[in-house]
């Protein structure tokens, strides 16, 4: 039996027996796994995510460990994301990227146009290289269908109007 069966039975259980409080519940589970897993990071997780994330991240792992990236790496991964986002999809400036992140003085040298300017051009062309690799793998069959299937969509909004 999987944990999710387990989770979902209890679930239907507490809807149907008042006596359940699922705060007690919580709090009895996070001591049992502060007791019996003390060298993983399960009680962290644990209190920091609802038991369904929880639930999917250990189906997810199932044991193996999961590699994060550090602070650093992450926060300037994000700026890239938020960077090429604003740059390519919303047309802005870099003078408008800087004007909306408002970022303390400290931390303006985070958003270089020329290093964030570089790694949105490498983003580019993998996508661009990403792109290419989807498209030879469609048939051409699948190309017709998808033509067919928007031209039914579009005859139904017209019958909609």
């Amino acid at each position: 039996m999987n944990s999710n069966l387990i989770k979902e039975r209890i679930e239907a259980f507490a809807k149907k027996d008042d006596r359940i409080n699922t705060e007690i519940l919580n709090e009895i589970t996070l001591y049992i796994y502060c007791s019996s897993f003390p060298d993983n990071d399960i009680f962290f997780l644990a209190k920091k995510f609802n038991n369904d994330v929880l639930f999917d991240l250990i189906s997810y792992a199932d044991g193996e460990p999961i590699i994060l990236p550090d602070k650093m790496e992450f926060r300037n991964n994000y700026l890239v994301a938020i960077c090429f986002y604003m740059k390519e999809v919303l047309d802005m400036t870099w003078t408008e990227i800087k004007e909306v992140l408002n970022l303390p003085e400290k931390d303006k040298d985070l958003i270089s146009s020329i290093s964030i300017g570089k790694k949105i051009n490498k983003l580019k062309k993998k996508f661009s290289y990403d792109i290419q690799k989807l498209l030879k793998q469609i048939k051409i069959t699948d190309i017709r269908d998808i033509v067919k299937e928007k031209e039914q969509l579009d005859e139904r909004i017209r019958k909609d109007k």
